[in-house]
């Protein structure tokens, strides 16, 4: 089980490493938009206009195929039915091309209604811009997908650099064009570099993914045609769980025009800062557990199985919890380090740190969730991800309603999304024991006793800091003080990280 933790600690790592680069860039292209557009009405606009794809690429993309697809094509490699891998994946990948092209066709002929769907506080001409950016967007729904397929095919045959740096290569673009053609283009020059990123993202993974489908031996003539209705019963399963979680999305965004001017952009750019360290920390460790996952459940090793989940689970608390209070509590300076230039000034750095704070919390469901999608994914069975999506679907729309209009506003939005991942969290992990899963608890509660001293230290240094420190020196102060603080304040996380790593199982 050591060699195990290592090689997923080392493949996190790797993932981790891509990931942060193509954070880093991400966040290179939010500080360019955040600094061209401020929080106006015309960022709102392509807020809206970019969550009609993304809406469709999170139900049709990554989620579709990681969860759907890959876990059979990786357990029919396990057991040695190469060929069969091979005929399931090339029929995978055709089915879902068609599938995407026939929905982004379908999108485009109800997209002024999807729109009106999604920002019922708009004014006119904020209402028929959106239309117009999101019909440029509708061939990005199919690039994207065929992107996040062969990624996907990447990953779960352990090409972990290629697969973790491809959506750097993406976001390289899009700031390319965007400070090349933001003067002239304005915010349509977003739009231009999403579909010249997508487009470039498919090109890096192409030659990669062919040949892991070359490396498989061909099926015989006489062979049957593989058997795509489980795959499809399970994308199926998590297609209305996809479907759920937007739906939401699509009320905080709803919800959020009603609270004003700039809530919706707001939002927007708190939760790209939370989906940073999330990405880069738990997404990462989540996708490195992915084929090892898989690959116990083929070859039928129960406790090894339960074992790697709990080892997923103590590493995600141990991170996450003073990672969260950590941002919480420093929210202001967090967000002015990230956004304070240009259009994104005094007032925009308020609203967004209004929402930031009651987001950061949500950063421990999210990667809790992220880990069991991955187990149920595993376990071949993703109706418990669609009953718990549907569970905190509900309590975060009805927490929406009763806080947006409360002192809190967008940051009522927010925590509402925070209580309802933490729920959905909760509930997949205690599912788990009616799929015969015996996770060694005592051991996770062994090695997370830890993070409870490591969560004072943290909570106490960052107020300390945020109360001392003088944020109001310049850009290069602030982050000095934030990167100060950080290390500071999380250094203990890293010593209890190797205590996971190292500990041997009992």
């Amino acid at each position: 089980m050591n060699a195990l933790r290592g090689r997923v600690a080392r493949g996190g790592a790797v993932i981790s490493a891509g990931t942060l680069v193509t954070r880093v860039l991400g966040f290179a292209r939010e500080i360019l938009s955040g600094a061209y557009f401020g929080t106006d009405a015309r960022f709102d606009a392509f807020v809206v206009a970019f969550s009609v794809p993304n809406l469709f690429r999170r139900v049709f993309g990554e989620e579709m195929f990681e969860r759907a697809f890959l876990p059979p094509f990786r357990r029919l490699v396990a057991e040695g039915r190469t060929a069969e891998a091979r005929a399931f994946l090339v029929r995978s990948f055709l089915l879902a091309t068609a599938a995407m092209t026939g929905v982004a066709l379908g999108v485009l002929a109800v997209l002024p209604w999807i729109v009106r769907l999604l920002a019922p506080g708009f004014d006119r001409a904020t209402l028929v811009q959106a239309v117009v950016l999101a019909r440029l967007f509708v061939p990005f729904l199919v690039v994207i997908g065929v992107a996040a397929f062969l990624g996907a095919v990447l990953q779960f045959s352990r090409r972990m650099m290629l697969f973790s740096l491809a959506p750097a290569v993406t976001n390289i673009v899009i700031v390319a064009v965007l400070v090349a053609g933001h003067r002239r283009l304005s915010v349509t020059a977003l739009v231009v570099g999403w579909l010249a990123g997508a487009a470039a993202a498919v090109l890096v993974q192409a030659p990669a993914a062919i040949r892991v489908v070359r490396a498989l031996p061909a099926p015989g003539p006489d062979a049957a045609p593989p058997a795509l209705a489980p795959a499809l019963v399970q994308g199926g399963h998590v297609l209305a769980a996809s479907v759920v979680l937007k739906s939401v999305e699509v009320v905080d965004r709803v919800v959020a025009s009603l609270v004003g001017a700039g809530a919706i952009s707001s939002l927007y750019f708190a939760f790209r800062l939370v989906h940073l360290p999330f990405s880069v920390l738990s997404l990462a460790f989540s996708r490195s557990l992915v084929p090892e996952l898989s690959r116990l459940r083929g070859e039928r090793d129960e406790e090894g199985f339960a074992g790697m989940i709990g080892f997923g689970l103590a590493a995600n608390l141990v991170v996450l919890l003073p990672l969260a209070a950590f941002l919480a509590i420093l929210a202001p300076p967090v967000v002015a380090v990230f956004y304070e230039r240009g259009a994104f000034g005094v007032r925009s750095v308020a609203e967004t740190s209004l929402a930031f704070t009651w987001y950061a919390p949500a950063i421990v469901g999210m990667g809790l969730i992220a880990l069991m999608n991955r187990v149920f994914a595993a376990l071949e069975d993703n109706r418990v991800p669609l009953l718990a999506a549907a569970l905190g679907a509900a309590v975060n729309i009805g927490l929406d309603l009763a806080l947006y209009r409360t002192p809190l506003r967008q940051g009522g939005i927010a925590l509402a999304s925070s209580v309802a991942l933490a729920l959905q969290a909760v509930v997949m992990t205690a599912a788990l024991a009616r799929f015969g899963v015996r996770v060694p608890w005592r051991r996770v509660l062994r090695e997370t006793a830890g993070v409870v001293p490591v969560l004072a230290w943290t909570a106490a240094v960052a107020t300390a800091w945020r109360l001392r420190w003088a944020w109001d020196r310049g850009f290069g102060w602030s982050l000095l003080g934030l990167v100060a603080a950080g290390v500071v304040a999380l250094g203990p996380v890293l010593l209890l990280l190797r205590g996971l790593r190292t500990r041997r199982v009992a």
